[in-house]
């Protein structure tokens, strides 16, 4: 496992923990095109208009578009399993 793999699952980690103690439902994602990475950017607000956020990661790095579009949608997937979108 690479270590910005491990790096993001520790951060989703931490915000899952947070937004489960908040009882956040609903997440919103945003996604930054950069040279060499896709940036994943993830938000939830609680009741008490609290703003619970986290980041995560995909390196282009010695993949093709089709490989980093699997991990993206790796990741939304992921979250779907928990949050609304």
């Amino acid at each position: 496992m690479q270590s910005s793999e491990a790096l993001n699952k520790l951060k989703l980690q931490k915000f899952r923990s947070r937004c489960r103690a908040a009882g956040v439902a609903v997440v919103h994602v945003s996604r930054t095109d950069r040279r060499g990475q896709v940036l994943l950017r993830y938000n939830g607000r609680d009741g008490k208009k609290s703003l619970h956020n986290g980041e995560w990661v995909v390196s282009r790095n010695g993949r093709d578009a089709e490989q980093v579009e699997g991990a993206v949608s790796d990741f939304v997937t992921l979250l779907r399993q928990e949050f609304r979108l």
